[in-house]
């Protein structure tokens, strides 16, 4: 089957490019003739913050031509890609928070799949909401984004909040699916055997929260580890800083690792596949749906903590060692359920 997929494919950011990664590999794999439609969201940044980020944005580029084997022509706009749209079977969305206006902004019509035939198969897989509330925004109205829906064959979303917006919201069934990292879940293609492993606490943070560092200072302090900060351009007193790393690298960090502080969904996602000890710092309690509802479907919600908590009790959660006999025949079977939804979905 041709198979045309829209999802945040060019973000340069190490969780939006292996979900893309994973999603066109588990559809590959399954038989399908897969194509990545180039519809690219602007991401505006000073003029230092780009040259800084420059050699990073190149490494990104790089893995995308490499492993993104095929892909459309780059459309400029949602005018460019309702007038010559892709030519498949099927049209799939997902995953990441597509499906969040607040990121996709002018752009959120597409991820609803708001262009070419309306007798194409519509399917979406493992979208998200990003967030437990649907906020109509860029005079994208609920009531548009209803009819979009109804034109769907199937409807996957990765959190339990986004089934509970489309039953209230727009009148629509969904299932919760595994998030597509979770799902591919073997990286040795990318990163080869990992054989050497250290004994530190890896530092992972996306949110830019300046508590996250002096939590993880005392962390390390009470544990007498080293820490290593990844994927920060930060540079701080005491902690390792490893900047920019190439994403097969950035997987690296988290398996050899000991210990794991974050605030990043893929980077819990991460640490559940590589069956590491870890914590989720939140500072905002409104970020933190999606990682809730992940750790609710493996029964470690217990792992995600906030800034005020004690760090007594912090540490002795990092060191409390998780069944993950348990977790990885929870995951297993979420697995079997997830492709069973893809195979249902393309023969519908």
């Amino acid at each position: 089957m041709k198979i045309a997929l829209i999802t945040y494919h060019s973000a340069d950011n190490y969780g939006a490019t292996l979900q893309a990664y994973a999603t066109y590999k588990i559809l590959e794999d399954l038989g399908n003739d897969v194509e990545i439609i180039d519809l690219r969201i602007d991401q505006p940044n000073p003029f230092l913050k780009k040259i800084l980020l420059f050699k990073k944005h190149l490494q990104f580029n790089s893995f995308r031509k490499k492993y993104f084997k095929k892909i459309t022509q780059k459309y400029l706009d949602l005018s460019d890609l309702r007038k010559n749209p892709p030519v498949a079977d099927a049209y799939i969305v997902g995953s990441d928070q597509v499906w969040n206006t607040d990121i996709s902004g002018k752009l959120a019509e597409a991820y609803f799949l708001d262009f070419g035939d309306k007798n194409i198969k519509r399917i979406a897989y493992a979208s998200s909401f990003g967030k437990g509330e649907w906020e109509s925004k860029n005079n994208l109205s609920t009531e548009k984004i209803k009819v979009l829906l109804k034109r769907f064959s199937n409807i996957g979303v990765r959190e339990k909040s986004g089934v509970e917006l489309c039953a209230s919201v727009f009148n629509i069934e969904a299932t919760q699916v595994l998030d597509p990292v979770l799902l591919h879940h073997n990286y040795e293609e990318l990163t080869g055997e990992i054989k050497s492993f250290q004994n530190n606490i890896l530092l992972y943070k996306i949110v830019n929260d300046p508590r996250f560092y002096n939590k993880a200072q005392e962390v390390g302090d009470k544990l007498n580890l080293p820490l290593r900060s990844v994927g920060s351009i930060r540079r701080l007193k005491n902690i390792k800083c490893s900047y920019p790393e190439k994403l097969p690298d950035w997987i690296i960090s988290i398996a050899s690792s000991s210990y794991i502080l974050t605030d990043s969904f893929h980077g819990t996602v991460l640490s559940l596949l590589y069956k590491k000890n870890f914590i989720v710092y939140v500072g905002d309690p409104k970020l933190v749906t999606r990682i809730r509802s992940l750790l609710c479907l493996v029964g470690l919600e217990d792992r995600i903590c906030s800034y005020s908590d004690d760090i007594e009790k912090v540490t002795d959660l990092l060191q409390k060692k998780i069944d993950y006999k348990k977790v990885t025949a929870i995951l297993e079977d979420l697995r079997n359920e997830s492709i069973s939804f893809i195979k249902n979905s393309l023969s519908k």
